[in-house]
C-alpha cells in the first residue's frame, strides 16, 4: 500500500504560530532519506547518515547517524 501526501505542505511553526528556520550550514552532507525536524541548525562540514533522523542541533564536524540521530564522531579539522 502506498501513501501520497495531498495536503500541501505548511511552513513549520512554533506554538505561538512563528516559522521557525531550520539551518543547514556550509559544506555539509545530508544523506539519502534523512530527516531534519523543524528549527534544527547542522553546523559546518558535517556528515547526517542516510536514513538518520536528527532532533538536535548537530555541532561543527560532526558525523550523526541512526534514527533519532547520534553523535557518532567528530571529524578532524584541516588547518
Amino acid at each position: 500500500m502506498l501513501h501520497y501526501e495531498t495536503d500541501p505542505p505548511r511552513p513549520p511553526a512554533e506554538a505561538d504560530g512563528k516559522c521557525v528556520p531550520t539551518l543547514v550550514k556550509n559544506r555539509d552532507s545530508i544523506g539519502s532519506s534523512a530527516r531534519l525536524l523543524c528549527g534544527m541548525t547542522v553546523g559546518e562540514y558535517t556528515i547526517v547518515g542516510a536514513g538518520s533522523a536528527v532532533t538536535k542541533d548537530v555541532p561543527p564536524y560532526g558525523a550523526v547517524v541512526d534514527n533519532p540521530a547520534k553523535l557518532l564522531t567528530m571529524l578532524p579539522r584541516k588547518k
